[in-house]
């Protein structure tokens, strides 16, 4: 077995874009008010609100909507999450490790944190003031999507792979790009002045999917040298760059490069389907080719980079002084521990160990309550509603054994 995803050739992460969590904001929005610095949960929601009251509607009368929240079923990710990224941490995904001592690592509760309750605090203030979607409860993944392909949302929480490649198209065709609807990440924290790990600057091993040959392969040795011949470059090359002169071109320096005509090509679906093979779930490099020149994949090419790029976010990054996404998000580029990340242990819990069933019970009660605290017209009370069913459910027994994990995890890569 293989991961397939985020290997960066010599280890070397080189990644433009960002494809994790954040807060997204259109690129409108930050023009309007001359490109301000956005760095707490509440300097965005206070810019969500300055441009709502300027432009409550888009130039078709579509009413606008400053912010939506996708929580259904397990992308709901979109609302409890924050908190732990709020706080500064990296996404552990099912908990803060707490590393003030780095040889004595604590594991903390995010959801009951005290930024935990600011956060549903803020969206609960937000949405009574008409700035939340009032259906976010409601909503449908692909009415999530139908309603981000519109451009009338300024702003959300997501996972960038959870909605970008949905809109991509619709923003391209419709010319919502040029009016300033691409979205761009911000790096947020509760307070000034906290640093913020949203951007992962290491690679994780992301042991959901990847590729296998199984034991019952008829000849192994022939399917694991088709999967290795993929990286050899020349191959790797035409999976992701092309025919030379037909699909790319080289410079004096040697540095490859495409027309806009050939970028257009590889937009184009009809083309790709013909002309372009990139075994996309096969294995494959990021980070820079074996040329020592080159990006082994064009995107993080810095010319193409940016050549793909809709206007309206090249020239946010330029006012940001940024020429990547992780740059405009501002996070620490910190060496991770051994335990992260904490989803890889989380993730594949099952109902056969205590630690399992908890935290299906926990997710249970965040579910129910977490939608009903946003819309909730007295805060406090649904809130300790909420975390006296939230402690009935023992949520120290997870984290009792998500220490367990972290101390493994140290004592067997720590060193």
């Amino acid at each position: 077995w293989a991961n397939v995803f985020d290997n960066h050739y010599l280890n070397k992460n080189t990644s433009t874009g960002h494809s994790g969590q954040a807060f997204w904001i259109q690129t409108r929005v930050l023009k309007e008010f001359d490109y301000p610095e956005i760095k707490t949960l509440d300097e965005y929601f206070q810019i969500l609100e300055d441009y709502y009251e300027l432009y409550p509607t888009m130039d078709d009368g579509t009413d606008i909507i400053p912010y939506t929240i996708l929580c259904e079923d397990w992308r709901y990710f979109c609302l409890e999450a924050p908190p732990m990224y709020l706080e500064g941490y990296p996404n552990d995904g099912c908990c803060i490790v707490n590393v003030d001592d780095p040889s004595n690592p604590v594991v903390v509760d995010y959801n009951t944190c005290d930024t935990a309750k600011k956060f549903f605090e803020k969206l609960n203030e937000e949405y009574n003031k008409g700035i939340i979607d009032p259906d976010f409860d409601d909503m449908t993944y692909d009415e999530y999507i139908e309603k981000l392909s519109t451009g009338c949302v300024l702003g959300m929480c997501d996972q960038y792979w959870d909605f970008a490649y949905s809109i991509m198209a619709p923003f391209e065709y419709n010319g919502l790009s040029k009016i300033g609807c691409d979205y761009v990440p911000l790096g947020l924290t509760i307070d000034s002045g906290m640093s913020n790990q949203w951007h992962s600057f290491e690679e994780t091993l992301n042991v959901s999917s990847g590729v296998a040959i199984t034991n019952s392969c008829w000849d192994p040795n022939l399917a694991f040298k088709f999967l290795s011949d993929l990286l050899e470059q020349e191959i790797h090359d035409l999976r992701f760059w092309g025919i030379e002169g037909e699909d790319y071109l080289v410079d004096e320096n040697g540095l490859y490069y495409r027309t806009d005509e050939m970028r257009q090509n590889w937009a184009d679906p009809s083309y790709k389907a013909d002309q372009v093979c990139t075994y996309g779930y096969c294995p494959q490099w990021l980070g820079p080719s074996r040329d020592g020149k080159n990006m082994m994949q064009p995107i993080e090419q810095t010319s193409e980079f940016y050549a793909s790029l809709p206007g309206d976010i090249a020239d946010c990054l330029k006012a940001y002084g940024a020429t990547t996404y992780a740059e405009m998000m501002g996070s620490e580029e910190t060496e991770l521990y051994p335990w992260y990340p904490m989803w890889t242990w989380s993730n594949n819990l099952m109902n056969d160990t205590d630690a399992g069933v908890t935290w299906q019970k926990m997710a249970a009660v965040k579910h129910e309550f977490l939608p009903k605290i946003v819309k909730a017209s007295k805060f406090y009370s649904e809130w300790d509603m909420y975390m006296k069913a939230y402690e009935a459910c023992e949520p120290e027994v997870f984290i009792d054994a998500a220490q367990a994990e972290v101390e493994a995890r140290l004592a067997l890569y720590g060193g």
